[in-house]
C-alpha cells in the first residue's frame, strides 16, 4: 500500500477510499471484501451465515452519532452494559461511557474500510440486532464459538477481544489485520489531536485537555494481532 492512502483526510474518515460494496449499505476495502468472503464460505459449511451488520463508517456519520450520545438524545450504556442516567452523571462519566461502546469521530477504526461488524444472518436479522455481548453470549453462541476456533486461519483480529480498560471487548469487531496494522501505526498522537481540533464535536475540550491519556487508552489500547 502507498504512503499516500495514510493521509490526514483517509485516517480520519474525512476523505474518500478506494471501497467496494458488501451489500446495499456496507462498504469496506476490497481486500478485506476478499477476506470475508472466505471466512463465510468456511462458516456456511457449519450452517452458519455471516452477514456485515457495518463497515466502512465516515466522519459525518461518527459525528452524528456522537454528537447524538453526547446530548443525551441517543441511549448510552456503562461497561456493563447498563443504561445510563444523562441527566445525573457528570461530564467526565458521560465521556467515559460513549468512549466505551463508541470512537470518537476522526478516531474510528471503520474509517479505513478494514472494520467489520458480523452476526449470523441465519439467527437474527440486522433490522432486530443489538450487538451486545448479552446477544454472542446467547443467540449467538453458536457464531462466536465458531470464530474462536477458526478465526487464526484468516486474516483478521479481533482489536477488542479483551476488555483493556479502554474500548469494551467486542466480539462482533473483526480487523482485516495486513491493511489495519499498517493505518494504526500511520494514526499518531499528533493526527488525534488534529483531528480533535478540526472537529465539531460535543466534549471537544476534555478530550483536547486529555488527548493523550485517551489517545493511549481507547486509540492504541488494542489486543494485538496474534
Amino acid at each position: 500500500m502507498s504512503k499516500s492512502n495514510f493521509d490526514y483526510q483517509t485516517l480520519t474518515g474525512r476523505g474518500n477510499k478506494a471501497l467496494v460494496q458488501w451489500n446495499e449499505s456496507v462498504l469496506m476495502d476490497p481486500l478485506a471484501k476478499q477476506e470475508l468472503i472466505a471466512l463465510r464460505e468456511q462458516a456456511q459449511k457449519q450452517g452458519i451465515v455471516i452477514e456485515a451488520a457495518s463497515g466502512f463508517r465516515d466522519y459525518d456519520k461518527q459525528l452524528a452519532i456522537w454528537n447524538a450520545k453526547a446530548s443525551g438524545k441517543r441511549k448510552i450504556l456503562d461497561r456493563q452494559e447498563n443504561e445510563v442516567d444523562f441527566n445525573n452523571t457528570s461530564e467526565k462519566d458521560i465521556l467515559e461511557a460513549i468512549m466505551t461502546w463508541s470512537a470518537i469521530p476522526g478516531a474510528s477504526r471503520h474509517h479505513w474500510g478494514t472494520e467489520v461488524d458480523i452476526y449470523d444472518s441465519a439467527v437474527k436479522s440486522r433490522d432486530k440486532l443489538q450487538l451486545t455481548r448479552h446477544e454472542c453470549n446467547t443467540e449467538f453462541k453458536r457464531l462466536y464459538n465458531w470464530i474462536n476456533s477458526n478465526l487464526e486461519h484468516f486474516n483478521f483480529h479481533r482489536p477488542y477481544e479483551k476488555d483493556l480498560g479502554g474500548v469494551s471487548c467486542e466480539p462482533w469487531h473483526l480487523s482485516y489485520t495486513p491493511l489495519s496494522q499498517q493505518y494504526q501505526q500511520a494514526y499518531t498522537l499528533d493526527v488525534f489531536i488534529r483531528n480533535i481540533e478540526q472537529s465539531q464535536m460535543l466534549l471537544k475540550k476534555f478530550i483536547l485537555d486529555n488527548a493523550e491519556d485517551i489517545y493511549n487508552r481507547y486509540i492504541i489500547n488494542i489486543t494485538p494481532a496474534a
